[in-house]
């Protein structure tokens, strides 16, 4: 199969390091055009580089920072009505109460 100037010019501006959209505007063609003929091109067997734009990191798969850090606090134990130094808000019960052998046993039901 004879390829024509304008393919010609496409692998040689590709393999030159230069984008879709370059070559596209080079050849007065769309960049999709430009794209299905590289491809079409590595179907048929011509060396055509394949080249991956590295991705920028994504915001979506980042965990949200938290609104403020955990602070230590003095709480009521919600058990034993004591005050207790709590490390985080969802601490609500001191460390007798929850070594005591009633909230094991609670644990041990689920």
């Amino acid at each position: 199969m004879e390829w024509t100037e304008r393919e010609i010019l496409i692998v040689d501006m590709w393999n030159a390091g230069k984008t879709c959209s370059e070559i596209g505007r080079a050849v007065k063609k769309a960049t999709i055009f430009v794209e299905n003929k590289l491809a079409f091109m590595r179907r048929r067997g011509v060396f055509v580089e394949v080249r991956v734009k590295p991705r920028p990191p994504s915001s979506r798969n980042k965990k949200p920072a938290a609104d403020k850090a955990h602070e230590i606090k003095k709480r009521k134990c919600l058990r034993c009505a004591k005050l207790f130094l709590s490390e985080w808000k969802g601490n609500r019960l001191c460390v007798n109460c929850k070594g005591s052998k009633d909230f094991s046993s609670v644990l041990s039901v689920y």
